[in-house]
């Protein structure tokens, strides 16, 4: 079956509108169906980028989505230009050389003002879980410090009505006093800025609720701070001033420190086109996989937050090696809630040892590697030759009733002069097997010019039972358009 987008059309109920044409019959992938998220999983040059999606995105636009890519590859940007011409539709791109924006303030900014601190902190200690990725673990005991002392400078911070910023946080963790003598000298409050920003919120008219929490900030800073053992307040900030060292320093620290933001997420969400983050991940570095995963956790929450109504613009957020930016615990939010705010995610990983290996983000551990993998409604499963990958995309599909059969032949016992030859039986039993058996996925086209620049893949959606199949999998093929 050849996939194909479907053209945009006027319906009763725009969710019903088909995106994605999967075979000749009636069966297509609907944009409530996209809205669910999508899966893509196939092996390096299996046609991920030039071939599946591509075939999602371009009947996205041509449904009046606003798209938003992820830069890992040295070439996703230049590939993505390609695309948005090919589409003709309007192009945003986001440099990270030129761009400023500021995730700690327009956090604090846009949520509401009962959870202003905890979602702000949330993004704060974002570093840390990335860190924790790639490390492959980490000491709870010293992040729940971390989160703790934050909790109570980010108080104090936005009490004092100042633009919170990593560089900020950074000098406050710091210069926390040492002792109780420390903090009645001058030296110290002038040079500590979660003591002169304590003495700013503390002249200000605040809420009675934000009155308390400053007040449990100002012991922190001024009594349990300095009456901490030293060793146990110093492990305690250098595990946090190691995951947020490079945002405070050089190109990426002028990007996250600025006094005012050139770029915001709602530029990206607001009407349909292509948004892409220029800077690849692999020329520019671990700080620079850190910013685009900052700015995506900023435009998801953007997305769970925003009214919606007719006129709201259904967004789409396209992973491609989706396993360098992943945050299992933010991305399954919204992959979970986000079709009622029109929101969604594709994401894209070559195995499943990709999302196990980014689960140590996770507060559930490798769990929320296996949930974030069942989650999407439609799953593109390309060509794989890892086993681990091929028993899992075999385990999507329902197993099936077969029919075995058995043949066998019996020797009667006695002499010659009583055998009377061989005797035959044959056993017919059911059984229950994989509708689309493992190997199957190591058979399908890889696009190039030997298969006709076309890349195969078995494509799930949820629920769903194909008309051309009457099973749950079909195999499709879906064109390079990028090569």
């Amino acid at each position: 079956m050849r996939a194909r987008m479907r053209r945009r059309r006027r319906l009763a109920n725009p969710l019903d509108a088909p995106l994605l044409q999967i075979s000749c019959e009636s069966d297509t992938i609907r944009v409530a169906d996209a809205l669910g998220s999508v899966l893509v999983v196939a092996d390096s040059g299996a046609g991920k980028s030039s071939a599946f999606l591509p075939a999602i995105e371009a009947g996205a636009l041509a449904c009046g989505f606003a798209t938003v890519h992820t830069a890992i590859k040295p070439d996703d940007a230049d590939r993505i230009r390609r695309f948005a011409a090919r589409c003709n539709a309007p192009l945003r791109e986001i440099d990270f050389t030129r761009e400023r924006f500021n995730p700690l303030a327009w956090e604090a900014q846009r949520a509401p003002a009962e959870a202003r601190t905890e979602q702000t902190l949330a993004r704060a200690m974002e570093p840390l879980r990335q860190q924790r990725r790639q490390s492959r673990g980490g000491d709870p005991h010293w992040e729940g410090d971390a989160t703790r002392y934050l909790r109570h400078i980010l108080t104090i911070v936005l009490c004092a009505g100042w633009r919170p910023s990593w560089p900020i946080l950074a000098e406050a963790l710091l210069t926390l006093p040492q002792s109780i003598e420390e903090t009645q000298e001058s030296e110290w409050r002038e040079r500590c800025p979660a003591f002169r920003a304590l003495v700013e919120a503390a002249e200000r008219s605040l809420p009675p609720t934000e009155r308390n929490d400053l007040d449990a900030a100002a012991r922190f800073l001024l009594h349990t701070a300095p009456t901490t053992p030293a060793r146990t307040l110093a492990s305690t900030v250098a595990t946090y001033l190691a995951a947020v060292d490079g945002l405070c320093h050089g190109i990426i620290g002028e990007v996250l420190s600025a006094e005012a933001d050139t770029w915001t997420p709602l530029e990206a969400i607001s009407s349909p086109g292509v948004t892409v983050f220029t800077g690849a991940t692999m020329t520019m570095g671990a700080a620079a996989t850190l910013l685009q995963r900052l700015f995506l956790s900023s435009l998801q929450d953007e997305i769970l937050r925003r009214p919606v109504d007719r006129s709201t613009t259904p967004v789409m957020l396209v992973c491609d090696e989706y396993a360098a930016l992943a945050d299992l615990d933010q991305d399954g939010r919204l992959i979970a809630t986000g079709r009622s705010q029109l929101g969604c995610m594709v994401i894209a990983v070559q195995s499943v040892h990709s999302l196990a290996s980014a689960s140590a983000t996770s507060s559930h551990g490798s769990a929320a590697a296996e949930l974030l993998m069942g989650l999407p409604v439609v799953k593109i499963l390309g060509s794989s030759t890892d086993p681990a990958t091929c028993k899992w995309m075999s385990s999507v599909f329902a197993r099936t009733w077969r029919a075995r059969v058995s043949f066998g032949t019996q020797e009667s016992a006695g002499g010659p002069a009583e055998r009377k030859g061989p005797g035959r039986s044959t056993n017919v039993a059911r059984e229950l097997a994989e509708e689309t058996p493992p190997f199957e996925f190591t058979r399908l086209a890889r696009g190039s010019a030997a298969h006709g620049h076309c890349a195969e893949a078995f494509v799930a959606c949820a629920g769903r039972v194909w008309s051309a199949t009457g099973r749950s999998s079909i195999k499709a093929r879906f064109p390079q358009t990028l090569f």
